[in-house]
């Protein structure tokens, strides 16, 4: 089950062009080490690239809470800044 979800998160530089990358590091939390856990980095595209309030980093949390809450429903998935 934890793969799937890392695999969907991981996929998000495919489908939103916000995003440049993604690094997934599972069985760690900043709340500790555990097998069913994990932490994303997502790095953004360059200001330049990302105009409009809708591409700002508050936005994006935005528009991926919202993916991640129709696609991953076996995991408690949230992004934060």
């Amino acid at each position: 089950m934890g793969e799937q979800v890392i695999k969907i998160v991981k996929s998000l530089p495919n489908s939103e062009k916000n995003i440049e990358s993604v690094v997934a590091l599972t069985g760690f939390s900043f709340d500790g080490a555990s097998s069913n856990k994990a932490i994303i980095f997502v790095k953004l595209s360059d200001w330049e690239h990302r105009s409009g309030a809708e591409n700002s980093v508050f936005g994006i949390i935005q528009q991926i809470n919202r993916r991640f809450a129709q696609e991953i429903t076996q995991a408690r998935v949230f992004a934060v800044n």
